[in-house]
């Protein structure tokens, strides 16, 4: 799959029947109602942020507005990061992550491009958001008040997977 490079080899997007299913059955206990509902108030509390903030009676630019809510989305109700100094860092790795162009392609179907400009920077960008990805993951695995964290990678984390099963599933 070209999605591999970006969204890992264990994720269910990458693979085949036999093991997405497996993988799809261990993943669906934590997503129960109470929880999803609670993932969709901290949804709308952010698209309510975004939304107070646009101005009344002039055109705005809808597209750039509406890809910041969604990366706000992922960095605090996908990942649950809170502190406002790393919900920045984090977004702006995952944004230069999101920002790669059908050339950047190529490295995936010859990874041999990885050591050769202008490859070497999309590697850096995935590399430094996987840092940040995996950081989250521990200090989520470290919280003792995670069962009751309303993020998916909370939910993610019941069963305690390993943390390459679990970088993969959220990317």
């Amino acid at each position: 799959s070209l999605l591999t490079p970006i969204v890992g080899k264990r994720s269910v997007l990458t693979m085949d029947a036999p093991e997405h299913a497996v993988e799809r059955r261990r993943m669906l206990p934590p997503f129960h109602g109470e929880r999803i509902a609670r993932v969709v108030a901290l949804m709308e509390t952010e698209t309510e942020r975004e939304v107070a903030q646009w101005p009344i009676g002039r055109v705005i630019e809808l597209l750039p507005r509406m890809q910041a809510l969604t990366l706000r989305i992922i960095v605090r109700v996908v990942l649950g990061v809170d502190e406002d100094d790393r919900a920045r860092a984090v977004g702006a790795a995952l944004r230069r992550v999101l920002a790669f162009r059908l050339r950047d392609m190529l490295l995936w179907l010859w990874p041999g491009l990885a050591r050769v400009r202008p490859w070497t920077s999309v590697v850096r960008d995935i590399d430094r958001a996987d840092e940040l990805i995996y950081a989250e993951i521990e200090r989520r695995r470290a919280d003792p008040g995670r069962p009751e964290r309303p993020d998916v990678l909370s939910m993610l984390l019941e069963g305690d997977p390993d943390p390459e099963l679990v970088r993969d599933e959220l990317v």
